[in-house]
């Protein structure tokens, strides 16, 4: 089962789910994506973040703070799920179905231990950057 609770889509991707059947109109709300100089994803509401451009005579604005989740503009919805979201007692635990590396478990324990402790810390990790190699 597809799991819809708490869920957010562009005008596309909720298309495209709605013609596999995954998602039914009873189950979504839709929301023009910007609306009164306001992103209804990204909640920004500041002008330096919106861009215009006109398409076949029509002025649209988009929001450029969250451009890179796709396009929302003053022309298409976004479909909200009506589902809230499921959190459990257990939501904060993850199994994972691998062990971790020798580097990804001192990251993991340091990131536990400052949770524990309430405490600021940076964890830098930098993608194909050998990181999870236990001879680096």
């Amino acid at each position: 089962m597809f799991d819809i609770s708490g869920r957010e889509w562009t005008e596309e991707e909720y298309l495209r789910l709605h013609e596999q059947g995954l998602v039914q109109e009873k189950d979504v709300v839709k929301v023009i994506g910007v609306h009164n100089q306001m992103c209804e994803r990204c909640l920004n509401q500041s002008d330096e973040w919106f861009g215009t451009f006109t398409y076949k005579g029509q002025l649209i604005t988009y929001c450029r703070q969250c451009l890179d989740f796709k396009m929302v503009d003053n022309c298409h919805y976004l479909y909200r799920s009506l589902m809230p979201a499921k959190v459990t007692q257990n939501a904060h635990v993850l199994n994972l179905d691998f062990k971790l590396s020798s580097l990804q478990q001192r990251a993991s324990d340091f990131a536990k231990n400052i949770l524990k402790k309430g405490e600021t810390g940076i964890i830098w990790a930098v993608c194909g950057a050998r990181k999870n190699r236990d001879d680096v």
